[in-house]
């Protein structure tokens, strides 16, 4: 049978191991988001670093980092930089609504 990608392929044949490579797929993409969303709007590192107080490799560790490693202060600083608004929602299926908070 052929897959359309590498996940469909453990998803139908590796069930077992199925949540551990969608946590792995998705580990950068916050992160990555981050460097994107600078580097399109014509920001450098250094300029990044000087507006979050911070040095130019720590922004460079910021923008490779796990997604589990990014602070809640490190997102908003770029997107407050950027122009762009952080929302943050949580939701459970059984609540009437979620609850969520843009900054």
């Amino acid at each position: 049978m052929k897959y359309k990608d590498v996940e469909a392929l453990i998803k139908e044949n590796h069930p077992e191991l199925y949540s551990d490579f969608s946590r792995f797929k998705y580990s950068k993409f916050i992160a990555s988001q981050l460097m994107v969303m600078r580097s399109s709007n014509d920001v450098s590192q250094l300029e990044m670093a000087n507006f979050l107080g911070v040095t130019q490799s720590k922004v460079s560790k910021i923008e490779s980092s796990k997604d589990s490693d990014l602070t809640i202060a490190d997102m908003l600083l770029y997107c407050k930089k950027l122009g762009y608004n952080l929302t943050i929602e949580i939701d459970k299926d059984d609540w009437p609504e979620s609850i969520s908070k843009t900054f």
